[in-house]
């Protein structure tokens, strides 16, 4: 599908479609196959992906949606009703990280619904008895998105700490043209697999296998000089 795409991007003299290792498990599977090669029939495990928290299945179209809107792959119909979805959902989260719930018994003084629904006991239909008000167009797939992003907030900051990290490396892109072996401090080994792969940006570079941290400092260091 992806070679598909980008043979249709080069005919019309368009830059090619990348999915990164954040954005798709193709991408991933992509990356694994191009930057560490493989001796052995592939297969697709969750376990290969770094950022499979944010890899869901709930946030599948908000992934991918807006990149096939790009491409024209999508009806406008369609699209609309995505994009009303996203509206629905951040006006919702608004609500539950800056509205306070009801004291009772269970809660002695009000806190955010957000906080609220951090609770492992505590679910999205149960915001209801502590007065949140579930609007008609508040479907149930956005509800658990909503849970979802709340409860697993902490990690997911995490992860996308990491994810900036990464964001970083794949943004120094490496000419295609380096010669490797006029690095003098890198390593032989790096060297011939690096003038084999041709990596696309340093963050590609060291994911290859016995590619290590001296070594794309080399990197750096010589295309800095030069």
């Amino acid at each position: 599908m992806l070679a598909g795409i980008n043979a249709s991007l080069s005919l019309e003299n368009k830059p090619p479609l990348i999915l990164s290792r954040s954005m798709a498990y193709m991408g991933v599977l992509i990356d694994d196959l191009v930057s560490r090669g493989t001796n052995e029939p592939y297969r697709m495990f969750t376990s290969r992906a770094e950022y499979r928290l944010l890899l869901r299945q709930d946030n599948a179209d908000e992934r991918l949606m807006p990149i096939a809107h790009q491409l024209g792959m999508l009806s406008e119909v369609r699209w609309q009703r995505f994009s009303q979805m996203l509206e629905i959902k951040a006006r919702e989260l608004h609500k539950l990280k800056n509205l306070n719930c009801l004291a009772n018994s269970e809660i002695q003084e009000p806190i955010r619904f957000a906080q609220l629904l951090k609770r492992p006991e505590i679910h999205f239909a149960d915001l209801q008895n502590y007065g949140f008000e579930i609007l008609p167009d508040l479907s149930a797939d956005i509800q658990n998105r909503l849970e979802l992003e709340i409860k697993y907030e902490g990690y997911l900051s995490r992860m996308e700490g990491e994810l900036e990290r990464f964001r970083h490396a794949e943004g120094v892109l490496l000419p295609q043209d380096l010669d490797y072996h006029a690095i003098p401090s890198l390593a032989y080994e790096a060297r011939e697999k690096l003038t084999r792969i041709k990596p696309r940006s340093i963050g590609q570079a060291m994911r290859i296998p016995g590619i290590n941290y001296s070594d794309s400092s080399a990197v750096l260091i010589w295309l800095r000089k030069h």
